[in-house]
């Protein structure tokens, strides 16, 4: 169950990025994804959420950690799109992706050149409180 959580807050938070960078380009989308990127996310979070009121658990810690452990592999599809990404790597460095791709910490730093660093901020701060709310007796 946390993993399909994990894929689908991934999806809902970095496809909207991938989607606004390649129709607006990448120079001064940022305020728009700042907005697009968690609404999105927090809209699907809640719909999910609605599903399993059964359930009565919170899937906002899956779900943040979604969103951070596929980060950089979203990103470096942004950046391929762009034009960057897998087009400037040389040879040698081939090593690095797999390391890349999956090791969280990146996506923060990532999500600086990317442009969605307020966003990932504001949903990083939300799903905190609400996991936090959710687990509170």
């Amino acid at each position: 169950m946390g993993i399909f959580h994990m894929v689908i807050g991934a999806a809902s938070f970095w496809l909207p990025d991938i989607l606004t960078k390649v129709f607006t380009g990448n120079g001064t989308a940022w305020p728009l994804i700042t907005v697009i990127m968690p609404a999105i996310c927090f809209g699907v979070y809640f719909r999910i959420q609605r599903a399993m009121r059964a359930d009565n658990i919170s899937v906002a810690a899956w779900t943040l950690a979604g969103i951070y452990f596929f980060g950089p592999l979203f990103m470096l599809a942004t950046a391929t799109l762009g034009g960057a990404g897998l087009h400037t790597i040389r040879h040698a460095d081939y090593w690095f992706i797999p390391v890349q791709m999956f090791f969280p910490p990146f996506t923060l730093m990532l999500s600086g050149y990317d442009q969605s660093f307020f966003a990932l901020i504001i949903v990083t701060v939300g799903f905190a409180i609400i996991h936090l709310t959710a687990s509170a007796p």
